[in-house]
């Protein structure tokens, strides 16, 4: 049978006696609402059912105030208009009479449907005889009532209503009907829904080896969610515009035309030879030669096909382009590999769904295979690397299959990986970390206790249930609710501005629930003490604090068996972190032009000498720092290059210049190993742009062989952006 429902609306437009002027429209705006987003969410799914409209209380209608506004058919905008349209009203209707006319409507439409369902928007249910409900005609069409009629009072004496809507639920049950209250319905049906789709379950049989074959079924778990398909979701004044009556004449053809065909077909069949095309037609486009030079037409078994390149004309034939087609084989699951888990990071997962394997429905053998493999992957902590073909020549996906095992049920999820061409290593800056004490720690846990949302049931229960406050799988996307009544309110009211957010859903996003606030409000107070604001990344030298101090300091930390070169390098650290935060304003060798502003500001002489080869050496290490190819140490590379040079050109205090570049080079070297970045090294090296030693200048007190000591022998390095530039990968994908 079809999967395709029957859905009959039934809205009562007449007000009921017992309700004030104003609570009749508030139940009766509800009611529009209701049955508008209900309509919208078909249309928006794409949904195949057939949707009447019936008015109940409609003045000028057809005979006892009962109109069929919209026969049974698709989901239309012009639905939603008529439910939202001002009818003319009367102040009395019967309900029962208005099924009956629904009833009447189904069995006139014929065809098979998987299902039928009238829903009923009403409160003048005490109106008309109770006694005349068809039973037999809902029994044997089997149709669902629905009535979704008014909330009753809590207090029962003031309430007059209360004892027919009683009666009219009495009557609902008779025929296995559902009653609900306008706003129980409210909080199903004020939401666009999505497409409902049954599981189907992928059957293939996984292979580990040559002789072990599973039978498993696979289902889609989670994935991603689909972009709207604007093509039905126009209304019937923009189709008229965007496609006209000679492209698509029917409905159907719209959506057809609605796939934007190109203007020119890329496929030219012709009478003509290629000489007599015009220019405009010669161009890079697929074209079938059916006219040989002398004028006799070839068979259609005998064409090729060929693409125009300029005036020329290259064949490309069927065998060319099975050629050029990838045959990844049948479908399959096949293992390669089992691994540690650990080797499987969570940065290694990618795709934009996640499969669940169980054994094969009512087979037992592949029951009890599949159970001992996945418990034999939990107890050694594996997964399993596998080829995933999902049909015959598809494109084939590398995943793990991760052991999942539940007190009723025993499964495989399957999430997939790179390959590994896909793998590419950045070098990012370091990151800084703080490191918590165990008050800030435990705090941290308070807060995730309190946050919760899984709240235990009985302990005498078998299994321990929990029941949420939070229920994923139950909350809307509230952004495609917010799109989608956008693209509503701009079909209905093409005029109107665009409506803002939905304060609940707005609240949904930022506010958690009053239990969780109520749970947590001591502990954010005590992580508000416990979490300071630290400030800068680096805290700036304080006032009277010179170079005697900093030395100071650095003695105290040598004295803790630290060497000098990682104090140097700390320090480096330290003052870059300082110069990122806050830049001087007599900072002038800049990133954009660092050799132009380096030499202006030597022939200038407004700024000293070491503060400009300060200025350069925080330039040049930022350029590495930030590096992340070969390419990237070119600049640095030059700018080292220009700083060296004017370091021994330097006349006027040579021996401090030469000193000073010496020491800051000694700092460099731990951390270039630091960062990764000793590929840089292996560059100034082979330039020659290293240590200034005594060979080179007479005012240099370093040796070559207190240089060697330094870089620990003078071994030499790879030239590479890292010395850990090869990584071990369990499998190569």
């Amino acid at each position: 049978m079809t999967q395709k429902a029957a859905v009959v609306l039934i809205l009562d437009l007449g007000y009921s006696e017992y309700f004030a002027p104003e609570d009749g429209e508030k139940y009766l705006k509800t009611a529009r609402k209701c049955a508008s987003v209900l309509v919208q969410s078909k249309i928006f799914m794409q949904s195949k059912d057939d949707i009447g409209l019936i008015l109940m209380g409609y003045n000028g209608g057809s005979s006892k105030d009962i109109h069929v506004a919209v026969h049974l058919g698709p989901p239309s905008w012009y639905l939603v208009r008529q439910l939202n349209c001002d009818h003319p009203k009367s102040s009395k209707s019967n309900w029962i009479e208005a099924v009956i006319k629904a009833l009447n409507v189904i069995r006139n439409k014929g065809g098979k449907y998987s299902e039928r369902k009238i829903v009923i928007f009403s409160s003048n249910l005490g109106i008309g005889s109770p006694y005349k409900m068809p039973e037999h005609d809902i029994e044997d069409l089997v149709v669902e009532l629905i009535l979704i009629h008014p909330k009753t009072s809590k207090e029962p004496e003031f309430d007059p209503f209360r004892a027919k809507i009683k009666e009219a639920k009495n009557l609902v049950k008779k025929v296995r009907g559902t009653n609900i209250s306008i706003e129980e319905a409210a909080m199903q049906l004020l939401s666009f829904q999505k497409k409902r789709v049954k599981p189907r379950p992928w059957n293939v049989c996984l292979d580990i080896g040559s002789k072990i074959l599973i039978p498993v079924s696979g289902f889609k778990k989670m994935n991603e969610s689909q972009a709207l398909k604007w093509k039905n979701s126009l209304s019937s004044a923009a189709q008229s515009m965007i496609f006209p009556s000679n492209v698509a004449a029917s409905t159907s053809q719209t959506s057809e035309a609605a796939n934007f065909q190109p203007a020119v077909s890329e496929i030219a069949e012709s009478q003509l030879t290629v000489e007599n095309l015009p220019e405009s037609d010669i161009g890079v486009r697929r074209t079938l030669i059916n006219v040989r030079s002398d004028g006799k037409e070839v068979e259609r078994s005998e064409l090729i096909e060929g693409y125009h390149f300029g005036s020329d004309i290259v064949p490309f034939s069927e065998e060319d382009n099975k050629q050029m087609k990838y045959e990844s084989g049948e479908k399959c699951l096949s293992v390669v590999k089992i691994v540690k888990k650990n080797l499987v990071p969570h940065h290694f997962w990618i795709g934009s769904s996640c499969n669940s394997f169980v054994a094969r429905d009512g087979d037992e053998d592949a029951g009890v295979a599949f159970s001992a493999l996945v418990q034999a992957l939990d107890n050694i902590g594996c997964v399993a690397i596998v080829r995933r073909v999902y049909n015959a020549n598809n494109r084939p996906r590398m995943g793990a299959l991760f052991p999942v095992i539940k007190p009723t049920k025993e499964f495989l999820v399957f999430i997939e990986l790179p390959f590994s061409s896909y793998m590419r290593k950045c070098i990012l800056p370091e990151l800084r970390v703080n490191h918590l004490n165990h008050q800030q720690f435990q705090a941290i846990d308070e807060l995730i206790d309190g946050m919760d949302l899984s709240i235990p049931g009985d302990d005498d229960d078998s299994y321990r249930q929990w029941s949420e406050l939070l229920v994923p799988h139950k909350v809307f996307d509230p952004y495609l609710q917010h799109v989608r009544a956008c693209i509503a309110s701009r079909i209905l009211n093409p005029s109107a501005p665009l409506p803002e957010i939905d304060p609940k859903l707005y609240k949904m996003l930022t506010e958690p629930p009053q239990s969780i606030k109520e749970a947590v409000s001591d502990t954010l107070t005590k992580i508000s003490h416990l979490f300071p604001n630290l400030g800068s990344r680096s805290d700036p030298p304080k006032k009277g604090r010179g170079k005697r101090a900093v030395d100071s300091s650095d003695g105290g930390e040598s004295s803790s068996n630290v060497s000098d070169d990682v104090i140097l390098a700390k320090k480096i650290k330290d003052e870059i972190a300082i110069k990122e935060e806050k830049v001087e304003e007599a900072d002038i060798v800049g990133v954009i032009s660092p050799i132009e502003d380096f030499k202006a500001a030597l022939t200038s002489e407004v700024v000293p000498f070491s503060k400009v080869c300060q200025q350069m050496q925080h330039i040049i290490l930022k350029f590495v720092i930030n590096a992340f190819e070969m390419v990237d140490f070119v600049k640095p590379k030059e700018c080292l290059k220009v700083l060296r040079n004017a370091v021994l050109a330097d006349d006027l205090n040579k021996s401090d210049s030469v000193a000073g570049f010496n020491c800051w080079m000694k700092g460099v070297y731990p951390l270039l190993q630091e960062q990764c970045k000793l590929g840089f090294w292996n560059l100034v090296q082979q330039e020659s742009l290293g240590f200034i030693t005594s060979d080179e200048c007479s005012e240099s007190g370093l040796s070559i062989h207190e240089v060697n000591e330094i870089l620990g022998g003078g071994e030499s390095i790879p030239a590479t952006l890292s010395d850990e530039e090869d990584v071990e990968m369990p499998l190569d994908l």
